[in-house]
């Protein structure tokens, strides 16, 4: 299972479902284009969008790394600090280590992974707004994203939310 999908798993284990409002599902494909992708992180070859209880769309950019949006509705008062800190804790127990930042409204992320170290590089931001919690992330086995990148693409995306 790749990594932003566990996380997501998990992140949705800790957000209780009562007050979350029955609406329209944002596909997250719409929130952002392939172009906006490609001039972030380099050249976009293709695009998978699939749709759960929330809405991931991946991009492929270049031979092997992806760039994830994943939009799930949440309460309109939840944060993703307390969400987001046990998932933390849970990943630095299984030996993971974060560079994490809040810039502007958003955590953002770099994660380096136990060793074996040809496992996939992860870096990401996350924010909750409208209803939904945000997170864009980028999976590489050479090398993270830059945060700053990342964060820009994902107010983007937050700019285009109904």
């Amino acid at each position: 299972m790749k990594p932003h999908i566990g996380m997501l798993f998990g992140a949705l284990a800790l957000i209780p479902s009562s007050g979350i409002a029955a609406e329209a599902q944002v596909h997250a494909c719409t929130l952002l284009t392939a172009d906006e992708i490609g001039s972030a992180v380099s050249g976009v070859s293709g695009q998978v969008e699939s749709n759960m209880p929330w809405s991931i769309c991946t991009w492929i950019v270049g031979a092997r790394d992806t760039v994830s949006l994943s939009v799930i509705a949440v309460p309109q008062d939840a944060q993703p600090d307390p969400v987001l800190a046990d998932l933390d804790e849970r990943l630095k127990a299984a030996g993971f280590y974060d560079d994490t930042r809040d810039i502007g409204n958003a955590k953002c992320f770099t994660r380096t992974q136990p060793p074996p170290t040809d496992i996939r590089q992860t870096s990401g931001c996350t924010a909750v707004t409208k209803g939904k919690m945000i997170l864009l992330d980028s999976e590489s086995p050479t090398k993270p994203a830059a945060m700053e990148q990342l964060k820009v693409l994902l107010d983007k995306a937050i700019a285009r939310l109904p």
